[in-house]
């Protein structure tokens, strides 16, 4: 496989805008995990499953190269559907068991369901566009405030006890 930041696949892309995920993050603890690179169906099959999509759209797209019309998905070819039930139970002596490893759960348990998967992989580190510590963003607040004047500092802790940390650069009264 080749590392999916110079070109990754459309569901890797999908994966990530859908879900806000970190694809390579992903892939390189499933790596570390498998002590080797996921296959393309494996990738393909776990990204699909990221984007949240029914058993059966996922065995649609991998089957059918294409993602189905709103007719394709109501009449449900059965075909699709046997191959969506052996697809699931493939995975799940592969990926899905790289994945409970991953998230440290007994092998023998089911894996939970895709959203808590997801859920999971933001909660620890794998999120899309997050900041790292030393990065900043930069905002100009204008507000009326109530009541008595407010210091630098006590603007800071009220606005500390909501959860966000200022720096304040200047501070402009207009009495």
């Amino acid at each position: 496989m080749t590392n999916i930041s110079n070109s990754p696949c459309l569901e890797c892309q999908e994966a990530e805008q859908r879900e806000n995920l970190d694809i390579n993050c992903i892939l390189n603890r499933l790596k570390s995990v498998k002590q080797s690179q996921l296959s393309s169906r494996e990738i393909s099959y776990l990204c699909l499953c990221l984007c949240l999509l029914s058993r059966y759209e996922k065995a649609f797209r991998m089957v059918k190269y294409k993602t189905p019309t709103i007719e394709e998905l109501k009449t449900k070819d059965p075909e699709i559907s046997k191959k969506g039930e052996n697809l699931s139970a493939d995975m799940s002596k592969t990926v899905h068991l790289y994945l409970k490893e991953m998230m440290s759960l007994d092998e023998e348990k089911r894996l939970p369901p895709w959203p808590k998967v997801v859920s999971f992989m933001r909660d620890t580190g794998c999120k899309k566009n997050q900041q790292s510590p030393e990065e900043t963003q930069r905002c100009m607040f204008i507000v009326r405030v109530k009541g008595n004047k407010i210091s630098d500092l006590e603007m800071q802790n009220k606005l500390k006890m909501i959860g966000i940390e200022i720096e304040m650069i200047e501070m402009l009264r207009n009495e």
